[in-house]
This record gives structure tokens, sequence and C-alpha cells, in this order.
């Protein structure tokens, strides 16, 4: 059962993350910007996730 848990936990996290790297690409007007492009500049801390 903890395993299942975790699992959910970690599911969410990344559905979590994913949203909000869609939410900061439109919300800098770029939402043509991939997702995965996206998910690199909030890693990177470039200015086009700012």
């Amino acid at each position: 059962m903890a395993r299942v848990a975790s699992a959910r936990g970690q599911a969410q996290r990344a559905e979590d993350a994913l949203l909000e790297a869609m939410r900061l690409s439109r919300k800098v007007g770029n939402a043509d910007m991939p997702w995965d492009e996206t998910l690199l500049a909030l890693k990177e801390g470039l200015p086009e996730a700012r």
C-alpha cells in the first residue's frame, strides 16, 4: 500500500509541475513554447520561464 501511495504522490507532483509549466508558458505570452522546453527553462532558470 505504501508503494501505491508513493507512486500516486509522485504522479501528482509530476502532473502539478507540468500544469505549472503550462501556466507559466501562457503567463509569459509564449503559449506556443513546447512543454518540454518550458520545463527545461524552469529547471535552468532561463528568462523564458519568468
